[in-house]
């Protein structure tokens, strides 16, 4: 299915004609088969050695994110302030910067466009300045299983005291809510010192596995009644 898929979405860069550019993810081997059926300029990125932007690292900190990319033999930094980015998004700066480099656009001014104008919708990735020293890292709006995950891991990188997670229900998936919820708490509780929940899906299926680990942990009615204990409960350089 998984081929059906790269084939059929992957006639975008197979069908375009000769004078036009294809920006292709080379690290995706059902996109890499599909090289030999595109005929017009290729700009490649990814991870391999091979791409024509190639990711070097991504190193989230409590300030922002740095990303380094290898563009012909020179290395270029990016650096996207107030955002707390997972990996995933190296592969978004990468694409823009090959997009950027195929329409004539320098990479140091694409870097600079990127570093001056990129923003993420509000509740999402957002570093925020908490009242006695602490860092609020907002990713609150709409997050299904695999970021919160991702943004879970993340956590423990960016160089704070302590990692305290305060999560919601995922909403509107069916049959997987109770899988779903488990995977995240399995995440809180290896990556953070303490865990909160709101709502009752957290309730039902997350708080029982922190409560069984040896970690702080509560669940709260609402998301005030968790704000008005975390006021008490955060501190200088969490």
């Amino acid at each position: 299915l998984t081929k059906l898929i790269a084939e059929e979405k992957g006639r975008i860069v197979t069908e375009i004609p000769t004078t036009a550019t294809a920006v292709l993810n080379t690290d995706q081997k059902e996109l890499r088969d599909l090289l030999p059926g595109i005929s017009a300029k290729l700009v490649s990125f990814g991870e391999n050695a091979d791409a024509a932007i190639s990711v070097l690292s991504s190193k989230p900190s409590l300030k922002g994110t740095e990303f380094r990319f290898d563009i012909a033999g020179e290395m270029f930094k990016l650096f996207i302030k107030d955002y707390a980015l997972a990996k995933h998004y190296s592969y978004t700066f990468a694409a823009a910067l090959a997009t950027a480099q195929s329409l004539g656009v320098s990479i140091k001014k694409a870097i600079k466009n990127l570093e001056t104008h990129f923003t993420v919708e509000p509740g999402r990735s957002t570093l925020i300045e908490g009242k006695s020293g602490f860092t609020i890292l907002d990713s609150s709006y709409n997050s299904s299983t695999k970021p919160a995950v991702e943004m879970l891991e993340m956590l423990p990188t960016l160089g704070a005291k302590r990692c305290i997670a305060l999560l919601g229900d995922i909403r509107e998936i069916g049959s997987m809510t109770q899988t779903e919820h488990e995977t995240v708490a399995h995440a809180a509780v290896k990556n953070c010192d303490a865990v909160f929940f709101v709502g009752p899906e957290m309730k039902k299926y997350a708080f029982p596995i922190t409560k069984k680990s040896k970690k702080t942990t509560k669940w709260f009615n609402s998301a005030a009644e968790a704000a008005t204990y975390l006021e008490s409960f955060l501190k200088q350089g969490d």
